[in-house]
C-alpha cells in the first residue's frame, strides 16, 4: 500500500489503509523514513509477514488519533505495528485492537517507547504470552504506558532494561 523510503519525513492523515498485503513487511505500510507520522489514520485489514498493519524502521514515528485493528501476520512479527530500531516511537490516543499474529498486536525493538491515553485489548499471539505488547531489545531503552488501558496478561518483555513506569 504505501512504501516509504528512507531520509524523508512523512505524514500521513485522515486515511484508511486496508487490504494491503505482502510476503514481506508492512502490509499497509513499510517505512524507513527518518520520520513517519500518522494522524487521524485508520489502519486496518493488511496482512503480511510481518508489520501487518504497519512496519518502520529507523527514525522517528508518530501515531496520533488513529485506529490499529484486525490486521494480521504470518511470521515473527507483529500483526499491528512492528518497530524496529527506531529512534523513538509515540503513540496518543490510539487503540490497538483484534491484531493477530505470532507476536501479537505491537511490537517493540531497540526503541523508546512512549503510549498515551491509549487501549491495547484483544490482540492475539500465538508464539508467545500476552497479545498485547512484546517488548525487546539488546540495550536500554525506556517504555512509558501513561493513562492507558491495558490488561496486564498483554504485556510481554524479554529484556530487563525497560523501565515501566507505575
Amino acid at each position: 500500500m504505501f512504501c516509504v523510503a528512507d531520509d524523508t519525513e512523512v505524514t500521513i492523515s485522515g486515511l484508511t489503509i486496508t487490504g494491503g498485503f505482502t510476503y514481506e513487511s508492512g502490509g499497509g505500510i513499510y517505512s524507513e523514513a527518518d520520520s513517519l507520522t500518522l494522524d487521524g489514520v485508520v489502519v486496518e485489514d493488511n496482512y503480511s509477514l510481518e508489520g501487518g498493519g504497519v512496519f518502520h524502521s529507523y527514525g522517528d514515528i508518530e501515531i496520533r488519533d488513529s485506529e490499529i485493528r484486525l490486521n494480521g501476520s504470518m511470521g515473527a512479527g507483529a500483526a499491528g505495528v512492528a518497530i524496529r530500531g527506531a529512534s523513538s516511537a509515540l503513540m496518543r490516543p490510539v487503540p490497538i485492537a483484534d491484531n493477530t499474529s505470532p507476536m501479537g498486536g505491537l511490537e517493540i525493538y531497540n526503541t523508546d517507547l512512549c503510549i498515551l491515553n491509549s487501549t491495547i485489548s484483544s490482540n492475539t499471539a500465538s508464539d508467545c504470552d500476552g497479545g498485547g505488547i512484546y517488548l525487546y531489545g539488546d540495550y536500554g531503552m525506556n517504555a512509558e504506558i501513561i493513562n492507558s488501558t491495558m490488561p496486564t496478561t498483554t504485556l510481554v518483555t524479554t529484556a530487563a532494561a525497560f523501565t515501566l513506569p507505575t
